[in-house]
């Protein structure tokens, strides 16, 4: 098998590239694995991204956000407290194909419910 050539990165480009973590709180709890402060406190400072979702523990499904058993507003608390960029992008999974149009509003309206509670604003 050849080696791949690759082509030398523009010198005008600037050094280094990143890769952040994506985080996904919900993951963690689905599989018991809940965030510790320590997990926290290495990915907060890192974290420019989160994926949104909600589960029902009990039934190993997925909800619409704020629908679920992951207590997303101490979780988005502990997570924004030792973020140390001004916007965090969110990505709602809704993940519910049976109703997928009505839980993505539902998910949206329990963004912004959390968002409120916690004191952070959705632009």
């Amino acid at each position: 098998m050849e080696e791949e050539e690759f082509e030398e990165r523009p010198s005008d480009r600037p050094e280094p590239i990143y890769l952040r973590p994506l985080v996904d709180i919900a993951n963690a709890w689905s599989t018991g694995e809940r965030p510790s402060d320590a997990d926290i406190a290495v990915l907060a400072p890192l974290t420019t991204a989160i994926h949104l979702k909600d589960r029902d523990l009990s039934a190993g499904r997925t909800v619409p956000l704020g629908d679920g058993d992951v207590p997303w507003p101490a979780e988005l608390k502990r997570l924004l407290a030792g973020v140390e960029t001004d916007e965090v992008l969110a990505s709602i999974e809704t993940h519910c194909p049976q109703d997928g149009r009505n839980a993505t509003a539902r998910s949206i309206a329990g963004l912004r419910r959390i968002a409120a509670e916690i004191g952070v604003e959705v632009v």
